[in-house]
């Protein structure tokens, strides 16, 4: 039987904790409660977590400063952070999150499944790459209905699988991606951005990163949040990319400008 999975629920706003927590358990998840930024970095230090769910703003430091020292933590670099926010926050705001080290940035109110997709992939990316798990799709609950699109790729960028996700948000069929380098399905001003993010991970000169790109799906420009892992065997050797993608453009797609 697998292991449930822990997550931290972070937010000084008593109902909307208590909302977030219930809708975790439901989902099946262990779920412990911080009111604070320190008390979630103390409850993270002795608590073997697999996600941290993190309200942007809290009483006594920025969600921004604890996702940073999670991250610089040896001891809880690995957990997963989904970084949330209730109140209108700009662009900026959300890349800031990513470069702070969040895996995602979702906008509040979120549906408990969607959440629950969200926390349930995020976990499966970070066993999957403990395990050195040579193929994310068929290893993680990636089904119909997943709001993450993922999809392997080699390490020249050009696509291997995807999911059915990843095809609404691109807008292709499988079989046209699997066709397709990395830079022709992202819009022309953050294309060679994102190839050269990605070959420089794939040479072993970066990290994995995350990054906000625009994907440019046929007739329309979609915002997505998107985190590039590197996939490797046992004895170290990268041997594969994985790319999760969520669509945060909202409801009305984005010009091309």
């Amino acid at each position: 039987m697998a292991a449930t999975l822990r997550v931290l629920n972070v937010d000084d706003n008593d109902a909307a904790r208590y909302l977030r927590s219930r809708g975790l358990m439901r989902s099946g998840f262990e779920v412990i409660e911080a009111a604070s930024g320190g008390e979630a970095l103390e409850i993270a230090q002795g608590a073997a977590l697999d996600v941290a769910v993190l309200d942007v703003k809290l009483p006594d430091m920025s969600g921004l400063e604890v996702t940073q020292r999670l991250k610089a933590d040896p001891m809880t670099s690995a957990v997963r952070i989904v970084q949330v926010s209730s109140v209108y926050l700009d662009a900026g705001t959300e890349l800031e999150s990513l470069r702070h080290g969040a895996d995602i940035f979702l906008r509040l109110p979120v549906e408990d499944a969607a959440l629950s997709t969200v926390v349930t992939t995020l976990a499966g990316m970070r066993a999957a790459q403990a395990a050195r798990f040579p193929n994310f799709l068929s290893h993680a609950a990636v089904n119909e209905g997943c709001i993450v699109g993922i999809a392997h790729l080699d390490l020249a960028g050009y696509f291997n699988q995807v999911n059915g996700r990843f095809c609404e948000i691109t807008g292709r069929a499988p079989q046209q991606l699997c066709h397709l380098g990395l830079g022709e399905v992202f819009h022309p001003h953050d294309a060679e951005r994102a190839t050269d993010m990605f070959l420089e991970m794939a040479r072993g000169e970066g990290r994995d990163f995350r990054t906000q790109l625009r994907v440019a799906a046929p007739g329309r420009s979609v915002l997505a949040h998107c985190s590039f892992s590197l996939m490797r065997s046992a004895s170290g050797v990268a041997r594969e990319a994985v790319l999760a993608m969520v669509d945060i453009s909202g409801p009305e797609p984005l010009g091309r400008d």
